[in-house]
């Protein structure tokens, strides 16, 4: 075997090990049903300055922010106190 065939070989298992691993993962993906409330959302303020102060608050968009600034700072209206397992989407 010629060092060139070595390497096509270790191209093709790369391939093959690359794509097994991709449709592992996109077989793993579900789609998370959270339906966003009327009003939970307004322009998002990318200028507001916030802290990492930690006092987790889920956002009316069902996503978990480290405090009520970054909440806010992604436009949502609302948001509920949380601890960092909560799951948000609920």
């Amino acid at each position: 075997m010629t060092q060139e065939q070595r390497d096509w070989g270790k191209l093709i298992s790369i391939i093959i090990v690359t794509l097994v691993l991709l449709i592992g993962a996109l077989s793993g993906c579900k789609e998370d049903k959270f339906d966003i409330p009327p009003g939970c959302l307004e322009e998002p303020n990318e200028d507001l300055v916030c802290t990492m102060e930690i006092d987790y608050v889920c956002g009316c968009n069902g996503f978990l922010y480290a405090n009520e600034c970054w909440a806010i700072r992604d436009g949502n209206t609302s948001w509920t106190a949380a601890t960092v397992e909560t799951n948000c989407k609920q």
